[in-house]
């Protein structure tokens, strides 16, 4: 399944050197990356757009999939 993933200049700067798309929610000092199949979602949240194919059926016990997003 595709995913898209949004991201700003400098956020791609940090997958880049962790070599991991694992972003960071400040709010609750915890880590979560978004994913989405609508790419017009994932243009909303910066310049540089990443396609990600995941199947969530695979890690079923470590995800949040709802029907058109992924965390």
């Amino acid at each position: 399944m595709i995913f898209y993933h949004g991201t700003t200049g400098e956020n791609w700067k940090k997958i880049q050197e962790e070599g991991i798309l694992f972003g960071i929610r400040e709010f609750a000092k915890s880590r979560a990356t978004y994913l989405t199949t609508d790419i017009d979602e994932a243009k909303q949240y910066g310049e540089i757009l990443l396609q990600v194919e995941y199947d969530p059926s695979e890690h079923s016990e470590m995800n949040n999939y709802t029907e058109s997003c992924w965390q």
